[in-house]
């Protein structure tokens, strides 16, 4: 018998905020120093994203062409956040993800995924045992502009970063940055 034939394919839709240009460049840096780290693949799977709500009906229920788009929120960046065994970079002001995600979704509409959870961050992979937290180096990171995304992720179950994981942008729109 296969190894790998107790595997169950999953697929789950992310509504998120995926930092442009500079922001992206330094996170994606940070990811790959996390990956010569740990060996973790998975700090490589993924693009690093704010993961706002999950569902696999977002991209028909939530159609952002429709709706008044809040502007981008300006936030920073610099320390490590682990969320249920997860890494993240935590933004601040932290109250501006809970209220973006009031603004563009109806609350009672929003599930939890199984792959990672949603936090007050930018996603970076699962933390792994022997990673010492204090000793990473986060760079301070000012981010003012950030496009909207809906982002397909599919994996197999029990172990999703241990194989096969495929992910997919099924929209993209710049959002208007805040006027201070």
């Amino acid at each position: 018998m296969d190894k790998n034939s107790h595997l169950i394919q999953k697929t789950e839709t992310f509504l998120g905020l995926l930092p442009p240009d500079h922001g992206e460049a330094k996170i994606e840096d940070l990811k790959s120093r996390l990956f010569q780290q740990s060996g973790e693949a998975a700090f490589k799977a993924l693009p690093g994203f704010i993961p706002l709500a999950a569902g696999n009906d977002l991209a028909y229920r939530f159609h952002p062409e429709d709706r008044h788009l809040p502007a981008s929120p300006v936030v920073n960046i610099g320390k490590l956040l682990n969320t249920e065994g997860h890494l993240f970079l935590q933004v601040t002001p932290l109250e501006w993800v809970a209220d973006f995600r009031a603004r563009l979704l109806m609350p009672d509409k929003q599930k939890s995924p199984e792959i990672f959870p949603l936090a007050a961050g930018i996603l970076l992979g699962p933390v792994a045992v022997e990673m010492d937290l204090d000793k990473i180096e986060v760079p301070c990171i000012t981010i003012s502009r950030f496009n909207l995304i809906i982002i397909e992720i599919t994996y197999q179950r029990p172990r999703p970063w241990e194989h096969s994981l495929f992910w997919e942008i099924l929209f993209e729109k710049p959002l208007k940055r805040s006027v201070s």
